[in-house]
């Protein structure tokens, strides 16, 4: 990973990137602030609590009517490589759609149009400690905070070339991916550690320790063996 690493960034010729407004390059939009009637069973609606740690969690989801998800949509559908911001509550929870979303939205922001800027950068680069800062500036409200759409829109994005978007956007997935490893990793670590020293490990508690992995793993998982 370090050679790796160091070939990247001996072929970008640093000189000057350009600085943008995140509504300069990307089409920045949110989903509804109504009220939808929820259902048993339905479209999933996505609020910001459902936004984390580049995923979508289906925890705790609600549910809505046909004809409450097409008229969502109809402002803010949600596509594949688009890149979801929660708005309320914890700032900085984003995610990244990487198959066909069958949900609607609400008090999030929708990143769309990969054809301006590469997906990848835009998703990694709005994780970033001077991406995180401006939000924070950014908030509003007493004791639930939140980030109004405007404040997206004119976020400064620092813009390299297509090429430098493309190798930066894949080295940073390639770290994700090694960090996921490493997660699953821990896991097996800790319930072979707990039966050396003699504690009581049931399968129970091994699913438990791997339930979070294996959710955030699954959609990635789904797409890889598609592409393969």
């Amino acid at each position: 990973m370090i050679i790796f690493a160091l070939s990247i960034f001996i072929e970008i010729e640093y000189i000057s990137w350009e600085q943008r407004k995140l509504s300069d390059v990307a089409d920045v939009r949110d989903g509804t602030h109504a009220s939808p009637k929820y259902i048993s069973e339905g479209h999933p609606l996505v609020t910001s609590k459902n936004v984390k740690d580049g995923f979508v969690n289906y925890d705790d989801i609600q549910y809505i009517s046909d004809e409450d998800f097409d008229e969502i949509n109809k402002r803010s559908k949600v596509d594949v490589n688009d890149v979801l911001i929660g708005m309320i509550g914890t700032i900085g929870n984003i995610a990244l759609i990487r198959k066909e979303p069958d949900f609607a939205i609400k008090n999030v922001a929708l990143i769309k149009d990969a054809k301006k800027i590469n997906y990848l950068y835009i998703y990694h680069f709005l994780q970033s400690n001077s991406t995180i800062k401006q939000l924070t500036n950014s908030m509003d409200g007493g004791t639930q905070k939140f980030i109004a759409l405007g404040n997206i829109r004119n976020l400064d994005i620092d813009i390299p070339s297509d090429q430098e978007q493309a190798k930066l956007g894949q080295y940073f997935e390639s770290l994700d991916n090694l960090i996921t490893l490493h997660q699953s990793k821990h896991y097996k670590v800790i319930f072979i550690k707990e039966l050396y020293l003699g504690n009581s490990v049931s399968w129970g508690k091994w699913v438990q320790l791997s339930q979070d992995y294996l959710e955030k793993r699954k959609k990635t998982l789904d797409m890889e063996m598609q592409n393969s």
